[in-house]
Parts: C-alpha cells; sequence; structure tokens
C-alpha cells in the first residue's frame, strides 16, 4: 500500500548516527519566496500535534522523541514549544505565517539533504535530486461509495480492529497471536463471511472491490452511503497474511476519543500535514519546503507538518507525502497536484531558544 497512518507504537526511535550529516543548521535560508499555506488549517494541525505531544508522557502505549536532531541538542520540548508558537500566532497575528522574514527570525532552520542511496523513485525532468533536493510525492482521501449492509454491488466489509487487542501492547499482540480474532482468517474467509455475527468486531461500511483498492491504496477513505450520511475511515492494521490472504482493517476517525492512554492523532488538513520517516525525522516537526510551482514557474514555500508515516518511509530520508485534500476521482486529484512542486529543498523549523 501506498502509505497508512502510523501505529501507536512506529513514535519510538534508536539512535541512528548513519544519518546525522543529512541535517545542517543554515541561518535565514528563505529569500522571499511567497509562502503558500491556510494560515487557518495550519493553526490548527500546530495545535491538535502539540496537545498530542503534551499527553504522551502520561500514556504507556504511545512514544516518542525529536528524532534524529536529538543528536543536534533538540528536545521534544522544542519541538512542542515550535508547534505552541505557531499555533499562538496564527491566531494573533496569521499574516505574520506567511512571512519570509518572520520565519526567518523566529526560527532555527535545518536543512534535509535528501538521503541519494534511498531515492530510487524517477525524478521528473528538469527537477533536482538529492542530496540537494527531496522528493515530494502527494497522497488523498479519497470519496467511496459503500453502504451500511452487504448487497450484491457492495459486498466487501471494511471491519473494525477486534476488541479483544484494544488493551494490549504490540508486542504483546505478536505473542498472542493465536488467540487473537484479527490474526486468524483471509482475505477471503472475510469476505465469505467468517467475521459476520462475531462479537469482537463489526462492519464500518461494505465496499466495492474496486473501493477495497483505493482504501488500501490510500490508508483511508470518506466513505459515502448517502448524501449526509458519511464516514471517515483508516487502515487500522493487517492480518499480517502475506499478497492476496492479507486483510486489512478500519477505524472511524470521529468515534476516536483521547484518553491518556490514546492520545487522539492529527487530523488531516489539506496541503498542510504530510507523510515521512517519522521515526527518523520526529512527529511534529514543522517543515518548510521550497519548490518550483510547476504552474507559476516561481518558487513557493510550503510549511507542513509531520504527523503520518507508512512502510514506504521505514528508513527512507529523500521524500515526504503531501497530503492534497479530499478528492471524488483520480482526475480530480491529478488537476489539483499540478501547482505541487516534484522536488523542493527541505528544512525543518525550531522555534529560537530565547537568549
Amino acid at each position: 500500500m501506498k502509505r497508512i497512518f502510523f501505529l501507536i507504537s512506529a513514535l519510538s526511535i534508536l539512535p541512528i548516527h548513519s544519518h546525522e550529516n543529512l541535517f545542517e543548521k543554515q541561518n535565514n535560508p528563505l529569500q522571499g519566496e511567497k509562502v503558500v499555506h491556510n494560515v487557518q488549517a495550519l493553526t490548527r494541525v500546530a495545535e491538535e500535534s502539540a496537545e498530542f505531544l503534551q499527553k504522551l508522557p502520561m500514556s504507556r502505549y504511545v512514544t516518542a522523541d525529536a528524532g534524529l536532531l536529538k543528536h543536534h541538542g533538540v528536545t521534544l520540548d522544542q519541538v512542542r514549544e515550535t508547534l505552541e508558537f505557531i499555533a499562538e500566532t496564527g491566531k494573533k497575528q496569521p499574516k505574520l505565517l506567511a512571512s519570509p522574514w518572520f520565519l526567518n527570525k523566529h526560527f532555527e532552520f535545518y536543512r534535509w539533504y535528501g538521503d541519494k542511496n534511498k531515492q530510487k523513485e524517477k525524478i521528473p525532468a528538469g527537477w533536482k535530486s538529492a542530496p540537494e533536493h527531496i522528493r515530494t510525492t502527494k497522497y488523498r482521501i479519497t470519496e467511496i461509495l459503500g453502504s451500511t449492509k452487504k448487497t450484491k454491488k457492495y459486498f466487501h466489509p471494511l471491519y473494525e480492529i477486534p476488541r479483544d487487542e484494544i488493551s494490549l501492547l504490540p508486542k504483546e499482540k505478536i505473542k498472542h497471536k493465536d488467540n487473537l480474532v484479527r490474526f486468524k482468517y483471509s482475505r477471503s474467509q472475510v469476505v465469505a463471511g467468517s467475521l459476520e455475527g462475531n462479537n469482537k468486531t463489526k462492519p464500518l461500511a461494505w465496499v466495492t472491490e474496486e473501493g477495497r483498492k483505493e482504501f488500501v491504496m490510500q490508508g483511508s477513505a470518506l466513505i459515502k452511503f448517502s448524501k449526509n450520511n458519511k464516514k471517515l475511515l483508516r487502515v487500522s492494521g493487517s492480518n499480517g497474511m502475506d499478497a492476496d490472504k492479507k486483510y486489512w482493517y478500519a477505524y472511524e476517525v470521529a468515534k476516536r476519543r483521547t484518553t491518556t492512554k490514546y492520545p487522539v492523532k492529527v487530523k488531516p488538513r489539506a496541503e498542510i500535514t504530510c507523510a515521512g520517516d517519522v521515526k527518523l525525522l520526529g512527529f511534529g516537526k514543522i517543515i518548510a519546503l521550497v519548490g518550483l510551482n510547476p504552474q507559476t514557474k516561481r518558487e513557493e514555500t510550503r510549511l507542513q507538518v509531520l504527523v503520518d508515516t507508512g512502510s514506504a518511509f521505514k528508513g527512507n530520508l529523500s521524500k515526504l507525502d503531501l497530503f492534497t485534500g479530499y478528492f471524488k476521482d483520480a482526475a480530480a486529484f491529478k488537476a489539483h497536484a499540478q501547482s505541487y512542486p516534484h522536488t523542493a529543498r527541505a528544512y525543518i523549523l525550531l522555534k529560537k531558544k530565547r537568549s
């Protein structure tokens, strides 16, 4: 699958010193490029990300640190303070967040050089590659038609993660794998009805085979049952089987409540949130991407907040996946994505410490 939202265990990190040379502190790197972003959305994402980090010390299920930048003296508190500063500025003086001068003055910039050894994707002609630039891919949440009941057309169920594993840590799930519902059935068995009537789980929606593929590929989908009845679902772990036997479970975003054990993940917002290697970069990082707008042919700066990850980013510091929004089909998504750069200079921003 292209990408998935990180599981609660994916935030922890072990020191990986071989990547440290990909980051270099630079002063005042912005040269007046137009800053493009939705300040209201950036403010909200920064606020939610700071709240997420604030709750982490109270949870045994979720951990995080500053990523590789901790080897440069950066702390998780500094990351949280950066998010809080962004949120506060966005509420009081939103225009400042679109000012290159303001960003240069109030933030430390760590240039992130792309890992050339990991940049396997083809770079479009005329665009710079690693290490100077990182690859910027795009993803979307597609609106998929579905049903609240099984029908001849909508026959593929999207089940929620079974309740028999809710309180288990990832290592505990592996230990008790043989006794957990999630690992018992292949995709064909689930489609054939093996989970129907099971009191440990329930279907959140029924979709077509094409809808199932889109959901798995994108990692999430807005399921439309009717004009006024929709559910935003995300992938939430598989049955651990290979190839065609693999079945992906789901969870409904609106139904997840925040607790000290399970801080709610940050809601994706178009043109603001992105996915990358959370282990190496660190959750909640403000990332400035300076790249060419293919339509205007001018360089622009986009501020992103790293809140997602996926298997494609594991150990890969050559790219970011930018969330572009909700689209009814691939054609609408492709048309919208024409203004995004294919590669860009990348900087991690941290609020300057008081002198």
